[in-house]
């Protein structure tokens, strides 16, 4: 998944606040549990500003990671991020939503205090975007 594809989904949806940050890691992450879990995407439980996605990751994972951090749980995140994608599916981009908020716009990070050490120790293999728009 790419930024570029990102912002898309997420201007989608004028009214659903976007991350500020966005992670974007080129490896995939996963936990041993009865052989190996490969997450799509994460979205840390303190940083309600953040979403993290890996290789694995949908266009729903974009959505159901955003619902994450606007305080809905893993059924009400699941349930809605596939009502959202489909409608963003049929429909694509919103085209209305550009003309009277403007596009989702981010930019990559090459280094900040605020996320020092993805900088420092996971350059090359995590990115880190912030929106600027």
């Amino acid at each position: 998944m790419e930024i570029y594809e990102v912002a898309e989904i997420l201007g989608a949806y004028p009214l659903i606040p976007k991350p500020q940050h966005v992670i974007i890691v080129r490896e995939p992450v996963r936990e041993q549990v009865d052989g190996y879990l490969y997450f799509r995407g994460l979205q840390p439980k303190f940083r309600s500003d953040v979403i993290v996605l890996t290789p694995q990751a949908t266009d729903e994972t974009v959505l159901h990671e955003t619902l994450h951090s606007l305080g809905f749980g893993e059924l009400g995140a699941t349930v809605l991020g596939k009502i959202l994608i489909r409608k963003y599916e049929m429909f694509g981009r919103g085209i209305l939503g550009n003309l009277l908020f403007g596009p989702v716009e981010y930019v990559k990070c090459h280094g900040c205090e605020e996320f020092k050490l993805l900088h420092e120790k996971y350059s090359g293999r995590a990115e880190h975007y912030v929106r600027v728009r």
